[in-house]
Parts: C-alpha cells; sequence; structure tokens
C-alpha cells in the first residue's frame, strides 16, 4: 500500500481513479484515505496488530485534512479505541506527541528565563488560529513529521502575504530543543517522554531563514521632530511614555522597556557613588544582568508611567487587556508606522531609535567603550569581559548618562 505525506495540494489534485486506490499517511500511518471515481473517504486503523478494525472519518473535502487528521488523532490517543493505554512501570518510554514537544520547549524556555519569545512561540506552535500543533495534529507523534507537512504549513502564511521566516525559525528552534533533550546524557535516563527524533524536519525546508539588517539611523533633526511629535495626542497615554523612555534612557532595547516590572525601577536615589535612581535590569539578551543610573528626563517619565499603571501591577507597561502580562511591541510599531504615513516621515520602527541613540551619542564624542558599556554591547566577543570582567562601571555609566540629557536638551534647540 502506497504511503506519502497528506497535504491539501496533494489531496486537491490526486484522482479520480477506475480502481480505488488507498493511501497512507507518513506522518500518521494509521490514518489513510481511499480514492476512487466519485469521492476520496479519510479513515483510521485502530486497535492491536490481532484486531485491528477501520473506523471512517468523512468524506474529503467535506471535512479537511486538519479536521480528519485531527479526528484521527483523538481515536488513536484513547486508550480505549487503540488498544493501548500508558506503559507498564518500568516497561518502555512512550514517544512524545507534537502537542507534547511543543509544551516541552515553553516549559525549558521560561525555565531558562528566556520569557522574551515566550508569547511568540505559544502563538505559533499552539494556540494561535493556524499554530503548527492544530495543522499537524496535536496527538501526531513529533518524529512523524515530515519536510512535506512544514512545508505544507509554511505556505498558507505565504500565500496570506506574510513572511514565513518567523514561524519557520520558532518551528526549527522547537525540533532543535527536542533533538537535543533526547540526547543530553545528564537527563535522557530520568524522562517517561522521549521524542525519538533523528533529524529536525525543518532543516530541508525553503525560504528565506534571516531577516535582513536594517541600518536606519534618524538624524538629529529628525529625532528633536519625533521626540516634540511624542507630547502630541497622537502619543498620549503608555505608548508614548514607553517611546518617550526609549530614548530618554538612550536607546535601551523596546522590549526591556516595556517588559520591565515595577520592582526593577529603583527609585530611591542610592544606587552607589552616583547616588541616584536606577534601572535594575535583571537579565539582558547576552545573558547578563545590567544596572542603568537613570537620566533627568527617565526619572521624570517614570514618575508619569507609575501615574497611569493600574495599583498592584506587576509590569510597569501592563497590557490593558491581560493586567499581569505586558505590552507587546506590536502596538508600538504600528503606531509608529501610523504617525509616519501621515506625517510624511521617512519610516522607522521603535528598534532603530536605540541605532539613532548610539549615534548620537558617539558624534558628541563620547568613547565607544563607554557607549557599548551603557548599551550593554561587546561583553560576549570578548574573552577577558566575558570570563572575568564584573565591574558596574558606574562612572562610565554616570558620563552616558549626563550625554543622554544633553542630546535630548539639544532636540529643544533644533528648528
Amino acid at each position: 500500500m502506497p504511503s506519502r505525506s497528506f497535504t491539501d495540494r496533494w489531496l486537491r489534485t490526486a484522482g479520480p481513479y477506475n480502481d480505488t486506490k488507498e493511501f497512507i499517511d507518513r506522518a500518521c500511518p494509521n490514518f489513510r484515505i481511499r480514492i476512487g471515481k466519485r469521492k476520496k473517504s479519510f479513515s483510521v486503523m485502530i486497535g492491536s496488530a490481532d484486531h485491528r478494525r477501520r473506523i471512517a472519518i468523512g468524506a474529503y473535502p467535506q471535512i479537511s485534512l486538519l479536521d480528519a487528521r485531527k479526528k484521527a488523532t483523538e481515536l488513536l490517543a484513547d486508550p480505549r479505541a487503540a488498544g493501548g493505554g500508558r506503559p507498564r512501570h518500568g516497561g518502555p518510554r512512550r514517544h512524545g506527541t507534537v502537542k507534547e514537544l511543543f509544551e516541552f520547549v515553553l516549559t525549558s524556555m521560561r525555565a531558562e528565563g528566556k520569557t522574551a519569545s515566550v508569547s511568540d512561540y505559544e502563538l505559533y506552535l499552539l494556540k494561535g488560529a493556524e499554530a503548527a500543533a492544530q495543522d499537524f495534529g496535536p496527538a501526531t507523534l513529533a518524529r512523524n513529521i515530515t519536510p512535506e507537512m512544514v512545508t505544507d504549513w509554511l505556505s498558507k502564511f505565504h500565500e496570506r502575504g506574510k513572511s514565513t521566516r518567523l514561524p519557520r525559525a520558532i518551528l526549527s528552534a522547537a525540533f532543535n530543543r527536542g533533538l537535543k533533550a533526547d540526547n543530553d546524557p545528564t537527563t535522557k535516563k530520568d524522562r517517561t517522554i522521549l521524542f525519538a527524533l533523528y533529524r529536525n524536519p525543518v532543516a530541508n525546508v525553503g525560504g528565506p531563514t534571516q531577516s535582513n539588517t536594517r541600518d536606519r539611523s534618524l538624524s538629529v533633526e529628525e529625532m528633536a521632530r519625533f521626540w516634540r511629535d511624542l507630547n502630541t495626542k497622537t502619543f498620549e497615554g503608555a505608548l508614548g511614555i514607553a517611546l518617550r523612555m526609549v530614548i530618554a534612557m538612550g536607546g535601551v532595547r523596546i522590549t526591556e522597556i516595556l517588559r520591565s516590572e515595577q520592582s526593577w525601577w529603583l527609585d530611591d536615589g542610592r544606587w552607589r557613588e552616583l547616588k541616584c535612581s536606577k534601572l535594575a535590569l535583571p537579565k539582558t539578551k547576552n545573558g547578563y544582568p545590567h544596572d542603568l543610573p537613570l537620566t533627568r528626563h527617565g526619572e521624570i517619565l517614570l514618575k508619569q508611567a507609575r501615574i497611569l499603571t493600574p495599583p498592584g501591577a506587576t509590569h510597569l507597561f501592563p497590557s490593558p487587556y491581560k493586567p499581569n502580562t505586558p505590552r507587546t511591541s506590536d502596538n508600538l510599531t504600528i503606531t509608529v508606522f501610523r504617525y509616519c504615513r501621515e506625517n510624511d516621515f521617512l519610516p522607522f520602527t521603535p528598534r532603530d531609535l536605540r541605532r539613532s541613540m548610539k549615534n548620537l551619542l558617539l558624534e558628541k564624542d563620547i568613547p565607544q567603550a563607554e557607549v557599548d558599556i551603557w548599551h550593554n554591547h561587546g561583553r560576549n566577543a570578548d574573552v577577558a569581559r566575558r570570563n572575568y570582567d564584573r565591574a558596574q562601571y558606574e562612572h562610565a555609566k554616570g558620563r552616558v548618562r549626563d550625554a543622554i540629557d544633553e542630546v535630548i536638551e539639544s532636540f529643544l534647540s533644533v528648528e
């Protein structure tokens, strides 16, 4: 009996056949389709090898491939229907499903403190309208996912005019985590579920794998105009304060501002010899904590943000819909794009503000080493800094802080 990866593209074009043909799905060997002269019918074989029976699922396209595969995996997952159940104590470990793989990935990321990307992973892998788990079938074994299935999933994004880069990268990273977990000698024997992956099904899928590096840097005139316009109605409320805070703190990452917790902002004026308030980032992109003194404009904005923050909120900029979660950068980006379109402003993204502030500080003859310290750059590139350097550089940060306030003051004199 021939086997192949079932996709909508293939199902639409297969048949009709004078003699009924049956095909087995490579991703789920018990899931089948019969194609004859007039119809294409899904079914699933359940039970043990000695007592197998066929259960009809429905005809294509009246029932979609996604729904049929979901129904098949539900039947196979039911121990009473499939004649299986949990392995006996001390018996062989079972193979993990797609859903279990993705849940394992999210749990691992949270345990490692890599929470910045968790929402994107959750959206594309588990909970989104077009999540991979739903497309593949949540009970499909992770080891049975094929490059053809991945290609078919990604093509849905492309057909709607969306980039496939991010969902492809997230899916690839998820399978890589499963591969490493299966082959980790320190944890493998303690796990009751193995994914039994022998390759990453995303590895051989084509399409863009990296985004183009942006090079947009706003001039001092553009920054001055944008800083002034941030006080207009377009940017009123928390979004405007967040954008001003990114600039006022010399180009701190957008995500570090939006996802900052209130406890990270220490305004007791006692930080080391500078005797000032500070932003204490517990973990940054390079994996190290990073303390920054608040600029004068930053302290003003912090007070304004706390007035708008709901009582008891953990984050300084909580989501208006989910108070216990931080805002995402989507609204910020959309607001900036709309501002550029309506004000004849050369388009830029909020992330470009970091590059712009770095360049303006360098143009004021602030030593590059000190600007890099402020932006927490270069620590992993240098062996000495990575392995031995744990200095706070408070005086260097103090000089950069004063230069940032001077840059912002200069905005007010630009016509």
